[in-house]
């Protein structure tokens, strides 16, 4: 029984991080969101919409930056890499709310792509980054990749055969799209989805996912 409920909650974190963006948040980052967007905003404008994680460290290394008390400057208890984790953690956590056909959803507010062989990589608005063929793509392959990988280590259980069998589709019309072997943003990944949905309604009728998350 524990290696169904397992099962069923590694499935939910699966469907939650690529359809609703969730990402964990800590009650310095509550208690702080509207500064700390309103910073990366003007942030986003200086540096051409592509946020670079050491452009944000030295900007927050001013006691004034807004964004100042989130870091660790204390050198004895963390280095500059931890920083850039930390720069990094931020981005991926400041989300963005869309109204779209009366349904409130929240997405990131940045995602991390290659802007360029020369460049490297950046984080780029959402909106830029879905618009974006290139920046789509890697977004995509980077979601095929890792739902690949969730689907190699549970191929055991037939209960997630409708999961499997969306991934499947998926793969197919992603490959007609030139996307290698998946966000509500992404209709592309609308089977792996189902699949989901499916196998959740079927885990619920067999007693095995726990409460407060179906």
């Amino acid at each position: 029984m524990k290696k169904n409920t397992n099962l069923s909650n590694e499935l939910n974190k699966l469907e939650k991080k690529y359809q609703k963006n969730t990402l964990p948040t800590d009650e310095k980052f509550e208690s702080n969101k509207t500064k700390y967007t309103s910073e990366f905003e003007k942030l986003e404008k200086k540096y051409n919409g592509q946020l670079n994680p050491k452009d944000v460290v030295r900007e927050a290394s001013n006691p004034k930056s807004p964004l100042h008390n989130w870091f660790d400057w204390d050198d004895n208890e963390a280095s500059e890499k931890w920083r850039l984790h930390q720069a990094r953690m931020l981005i991926t956590t400041i989300k963005v709310n869309v109204v779209f056909n009366g349904n409130a959803k929240s997405y990131r507010k940045y995602l991390n792509v290659n802007v360029g062989d020369e460049k490297g990589r950046f984080y780029v608005p959402t909106t830029i980054a879905i618009k974006n063929p290139d920046m789509k793509s890697q977004i995509l392959q980077k979601a095929v990749n890792e739902i690949i990988y969730w689907e190699k280590c549970y191929s055991d259980y037939k209960e997630l055969e409708d999961v499997f069998l969306g991934i499947r589709k998926t793969k197919k019309r992603l490959k007609k799209m030139k996307i290698l072997v998946p966000n509500t943003a992404y209709k592309e990944l609308e089977d792996v989805f189902l699949g989901i949905r499916k196998t959740k309604k079927r885990l619920k009728k067999m007693k095995i996912l726990v409460p407060n998350t179906a």
